[in-house]
Formats: C-alpha cells, structure tokens, sequence
C-alpha cells in the first residue's frame, strides 16, 4: 500500500485495537466540542447555561475528570480476502462505532510507517508485489478519543509459467527463426516482460512476446526465456535448437562446349544448389594450382592456345561449407587454310598479294609470312604490293600462323604480267523474275595477251563456263552476280556486278509511280474491304507503324533495293489489321563511262563516252560530266552532245524521260604513261536546284598511252581510231579516195 498511518505513542494493541484515557489530545479534543456544547446550553437557558456549560467543561477535563467519556471502536473490512498484486482492494471502516458520540476521523497505515497513508471511512489501496502487508486503522471520536486496529493483508503472487514455441524446429543457417511465448502464463495477473537470451551469457538478445534470430552456421543452439509478473515473479525456459546445413552441390556448364583459342569461354554455375540455404561464394580455379582464377557465378576466361585444361569450381554456403566439382575443358585448334590471289598492275611488275581469303575456322590469323623462290622473304601483310623485277613466273609461298600459334602453308606459281579485265554485260536494266536472260563477258580484254577462261557464279549459287552464259533469276530484290577471267599467264580478274530483278506485286497495298526510285516521292494507298478508320504506316521496316498515317501516304526511299512497307488498318468497327509489302526501289539515273580506244600513242587522242539514261518515266533529267584528269598528261580538247564548261567539265544536258543521251569527250593525252579515268556525274530532275542536285560516281577508265617507239599503229590507223570514227575510213582514207578517182576519171575521158 502506498499510504502509511502513524500509531499513537502511549496506545497499546490488542488484536489490532489501541485505547487510553484523557490525556493532552483529549484535552484538545474537548477545546474543541466546546463550541458545539456551548449551542446546546444556550439554547437551553441562556447566560447561566453558558456558565455552568464551561464549568462543566473544565472539570471534565481536570485529572480524574468528573464526566466520563467511552472511546470509539475501530474496525475495517477489505475485499477481496486474497488479494493479488495490481489488483484493487476495498478497504471499508464502517463498522468502526463510538457509543457516546461520532468518529469524526479516520486515518490508515500501511506498514510501519508515522504518517497516514489515507483518511476516509472506505479507501482503495494497490500492491506491486505479493506478501504480506500490515494495515492499521485509527478512528478519533469527536471528544478526540482514538482507537486502532490492525489486519494482516496477505497478497498472493504465484510465479508464472514461461513457454516458448519454434518455428521451424529445425532451422538452417542464416533462416530466420521465430520464437512466441504467447503460450506464457501468469494464472494471478499479467506478463509484463519477457527477455531472449541466445547462447549461455547474461545478455539480453532481444525482449517482447515475439522474437526472431537466425544463426550463421550449422550446430546446436540454447534459446532461453525468462519470463517477469506484474509481481515481479519470474520463470524461466530453455530450447535447444538444432541448426542442420546440407551441403551445396556444384556445378557448372561450359559455353562454347568445344571453345578455341582466344575465345571468350563462359563458366555459368547458376545451377548449383544448396537445398537449405544459398551458395555465397564462387571461386575458379584454372589449372593445378590453388591461385583462385576468378569468383562469382559466371566467369569469363579465354585460353592461348589448344589442350586441355581442368576447371574448378568450389562453391561455398551460407553456413560456411564448401563442395567442390572440377572439368576438364577441351580447347581445340584446328590448322588454318592458308589461301590468296594477286593482282597485277597495268605493266604488270607490280603484283599485289592478298591472302584475306585464307581462313582459321576457330579463330583468327595473325601471322602471315611470304617467300619467293628459296626462302627470300617479301612480305609480311595480309596483302601487299612487290614490284618484280621482270615478267616471268615465280614460286611465291604464303606461311600463316594462327591465335593458336598453329602454323601451315601453300606454295603457288605466280605469273608477273598485265593483269586482264573482267566485264559483264547483259540486256536491259533489271532481270525479268523467271526469264532466262543472256550474260556477256565480251568486253574483257587482257593488255598483253589472251583470255583463256571465263567463270561465272550466278545468283542462284551455280557456276558457269563461257565468254556467255544464261540464267534466270527467280525472286525479286538485288542478285550478285561475279565473273572471273584468267589470261595464259594464269593472271586474274574477278568483278562482282549486283543485278535487280523485279515483278510487280499483287498485294492490297497500291503505290504510284508503279516503279519507285530512290529519293522521289512514292505515293500509297490501302484498299480494305472495309470503311477504313485510321491507317498507320511503317516504311522503315522497323515494325512499329508511326511513319505516316491516313489512307494515302507519300514516301521518299534514300536509296535502292527491297523495302518492306507495312500498314496497319483499323476499320470502323474497330477490327486492327496489318498487311506487309516488299518493294522493289530502282536507281532513277544509270551513268556509265566507256572508251573504245585504251591504248593511244602518245600525242592521240581518245574518246570518252558518257552515257546517261533517265530512268524516270515523268521528268526530265538534267545531268553533267566532271571528270577527274590528272594535272598534266591529258586534256580536253572537244565535246560533243554539250558543250565545255572548266577544264574537266561539260554543261548540263537535258535527258528526257527514259531516255539516253551521250556526251563524247575527246581527250588527248601528251604524255606516255597509264591514266585511270573517271569522275562524276552531277544531276537534278525537274527544276534546277542547288540542293537537289546529284552526284554519283562513275565507273573509271584504264588508258595507257605509249611512245613513238612503243607504238604499233600508223599514223593512218591513228586518224582512223580518233577523226570521225567512221568504220573502215579515217579522213586521210577518204582524201586518198577521192584523188583516186578523180586520176581514174581523167584516163577514163583520155581514151
């Protein structure tokens, strides 16, 4: 209780009662009633009633009073009769009594304490802990006689019950564990603490009714709980956990299977398993040694060269144990291929090596090495240039070495003389989808010798013999096409031509004009067999239809080839649906630049023709020549179909609508020696702009002009090749002709 009443010192107790006779305090006491007595007499007999009222007073209160006063009787119950710690008792006075007069006080004492703890005829009083408590009443009459009494409060506080409960009983490492001791009891009052200890020490881990922990590593744990009343009670319960931790199982795949030197190899070990936890660590080991490699789950490693080498892999988890699993990876090295062509140059001394055909199918050369005759070495490139010292045929070997430090080689006779020149023709621009068409090599030609083989690989992957040969080309878009020639010396010329083929398409996309070319507007429509909603279209090809949109769209391609065009329809009833064309997009001009005559005597000169086609059906195009001549050496001297603008170009010529114009340019060429001729075409179709215009550069020309001494035409052959150009006649010819038949005329008439 936490009120304390104080005893009287000169009381005595007997079953808890204390009683005395006058003393000072009743002397009080009676000082006190005075006032009260005085009323009475006064109300009885006025003045006389005073006095005798005070004398009576005053003898009571003298030693061996006259008048006699009885005490009070104090006496208390308390409910309940077992109290128990928190919980409310009742204390009620009201049986205590005063015979002759009224208790006018009532103070109470817990324990042994001098000062009241309460007043009141009924108080309430708690307890923290259970024992027993001593509780003392003192009631005061109203003549101030006082009596106690005493009871012995005995508060019950039995100890609580601790109960812990596990989820999982048998955890593993770093799970968490949950512990309730929701099942704890306390059968008089309430749990108000409960404290976790982990292990044997005296520390706390963790308090509350729940609680969580987990362990590192595998083996046998103590979990205790100790339990506290709101009596301060306390109980205490211990738990054995038992941490299991099944080993991890490595393993791990190899990608590629079969790696080669120098390829990135890729060790995945994400399927490695550990059934009760998780696998913390990777650690590679390549080789015997005990260097770790790498770590992680996936490793990365690349090999110099083939054999085969053990991988390791240990893996650990998170209750610290290890496995480990190791394979052997096989890292092959097939031998590279060695291979290469060459090329002369117009004398033909100088021939160029290129050995980038040579392959190492697992990996890469990185070595090439090239030899003539006994070991003298020339070369060390994938392609480079030696100049012979004369023509003739020589034993050139090619050594390459691979990443994998594998090395082969290929010896091959190497004829040093002119190098011929491949050319394919064939009619038309584009082939016809399922036509046979004729190809033509007609105007190869070799410098200083004879063309003894013609090979084509055509579109379709076959391989032809002949200066011509057919095919037929059975799907649209661009084909290759190439075409090989060889001279008597064993010198090469291999040209690749990209052909186009094309049919018209029979879709529910319709486009104008019916054949696109590049950079000129192409108009589309869609046809539906419903009312069209909105229309969405995809020229990129790149899937997504935010292009263009509306049923018409117009559309400019950058360049050639097949372009997939889709559209994507969503009618008014609300049905979404996507058609995807392929369409073929055509060159809108063709330029070629073409020489009779590629051998001039020095002093000559050569026509150069500039052919230019429109291809476009419904505008014009305008289109000049801007050729490319050296500083000195060769010039212009006329054209013809235009006129001269600058020292290497002509005007601009108009090129109606599918149509061809030529422009022939006589050069003349003052100096001996080979010159490549070319340029560019510069174009615009319709309107001349600036920024419309075109260029696009045409094919180059070989001419070698040669000396006086070198020359092996006349002069009159020469006229012939340059003058007008007519067949079988120069001007001279004709002159001669002509004083022919005049002497002739003349004998004639004289006879």
């Amino acid at each position: 209780m936490q009120n304390a009443v104080q005893s009287s010192e000169n009381g005595t107790e007997s079953r808890g009662r204390t009683t005395g006779s006058v003393s000072h305090g009743e002397l009080h006491t009676a000082r006190r009633r005075l006032p009260a007595i005085g009323r009475r007499l006064t109300a009885a007999g006025g003045r006389l009633a005073v006095v005798v009222c005070v004398v009576v007073l005053v003898l009571s209160t003298l030693p061996g009073g006259v008048v006699a006063s009885e005490p009070p009787t104090a006496s208390f119950t308390y409910t309940p009769s077992t109290p128990h710690p928190d919980e409310t008792i009742t204390f009620d006075a009201s049986g205590s009594s005063d015979p002759d007069g009224d208790i006018v006080d009532y103070d109470w004492y817990v324990g042994g304490g001098r000062y009241a703890d309460a007043d009141g005829e009924t108080v309430t009083w708690t307890f923290d802990e259970g024992g027993s408590h001593t509780i003392t009443l003192e009631v005061e009459d109203e003549r101030g006689n006082v009596d106690r009494y005493q009871e012995t409060v005995t508060v019950e506080n039995p100890a609580p019950e601790a109960d812990v409960d596990v989820t999982p009983a048998s955890p593993a490492p770093d799970e968490t564990v949950h512990f309730t001791a929701s099942g704890s009891t306390d059968a008089d009052g309430r749990i108000v603490d409960y404290d976790w200890y982990v292990g044997s020490d005296d520390y706390t881990d963790g308090d509350g009714e729940n609680f969580e922990t987990s362990f590192d590593t595998a083996g046998t744990y103590t979990v205790s709980l100790e339990v506290e009343d709101n009596g301060g009670k306390t109980d205490r319960v211990s738990e054995t956990i038992v941490v299991e931790n099944a080993a991890p199982k490595p393993s791990f795949s190899v990608s590629p299977a079969t790696p080669h030197p120098d390829d990135e190899v890729t060790f995945d070990a994400s399927e490695s398993t550990d059934e009760d936890g998780r696998i913390v660590d990777y650690d590679w080991y390549v080789g015997s040694d005990d260097y770790t490699d790498g770590d992680g789950q996936t490793f990365t490693h690349t090999f110099d060269e083939g054999g085969v080498y053990d991988v390791r892999l240990v893996v650990t988890d998170n209750g610290d144990v290890t496995r480990e699993v190791e394979q052997a990876v096989n890292v092959t090295n097939p031998a590279p291929v060695p291979s290469f062509t060459t090329r002369s140059s117009p004398d033909g001394l100088d021939v160029t090596f290129d050995a980038s055909e040579s392959t190492d199918e697992d990996g890469r050369i990185v070595d090439y090495d090239w030899y003539v005759g006994d070991d003298y070495r020339i070369g060390s490139e994938q392609t480079f240039t030696y100049e012979f010292d004369e023509k003739g045929t020589y034993e050139v070997r090619l050594v390459v070495t691979d990443n994998g430090d594998v090395t082969r080689e290929l010896t091959r006779d190497v004829a040093v003389s002119q190098r011929p020149t491949a050319a394919v023709d064939y009619a038309g621009r584009a082939l016809p989808v399922g036509h046979t068409v004729e190809l033509s090599a007609v105007d190869s030609v070799d410098p200083d010798g004879n063309l003894t083989s013609y090979v084509w690989t055509l579109p379709d992957g076959t391989t032809k013999h002949g200066e011509t040969v057919t095919t037929a080309v059975a799907e649209t878009g661009e084909h290759d096409l190439t075409l090989t020639v060889t001279d008597e010396t064993g010198n090469s010329h291999t040209v690749t031509r990209t052909v186009v083929a094309k049919e018209a398409p029979t879709v529910a996309v319709t486009w104008s004009p019916d054949t696109p070319r590049d950079d000129l507007d192409v108009t589309f429509g869609v046809n539906a067999s419903k009312p069209v909603e909105t229309a969405s279209w995809d020229f990129d090809g790149d899937g997504a239809f935010d292009d263009a949109t509306g049923e018409v769209a117009v559309h400019a391609f950058e360049d050639t080839g097949k372009k997939q065009v889709g559209v994507r329809v969503v009618s008014t009833d609300g049905v979404a649906t996507t058609h995807t064309d392929v369409v073929p997009v055509q060159q809108s001009a063709a330029f070629e630049l073409t020489s009779v005559k590629t051998d001039v005597a020095e002093g000559e000169t050569a026509v150069v023709t500039f052919s230019a086609s429109n291809l476009v059906r419904d505008t014009p195009m305008d289109v000049k020549l801007a050729l490319d001549l050296p500083d000195s050496g060769a010039s212009i001297t006329s054209v013809d179909g235009a006129s001269a603008a600058g020292p290497g170009e002509t005007t601009f010529v108009t090129v109606e609508p599918g149509q061809k114009e030529e422009v022939r340019v006589r050069i003349q060429f003052t100096e001996a020696g080979s010159y490549e001729i070319g340029g560019d075409a510069v174009y615009y179709f319709g309107d001349d702009s600036s920024a419309d215009r075109r260029t696009e550069t045409v094919d180059t020309i070989a001419v070698t002009a040669t000396g006086d001494e070198a020359s092996s035409e006349s002069p009159a052959s020469s006229t012939q090749s340059e003058g007008l150009e007519i067949p079988g006649f120069g001007i001279r010819d004709v002159g001669i002709g002509v004083v022919a038949l005049l002497v002739v005329g003349t004998i004639l008439r004289r006879l």
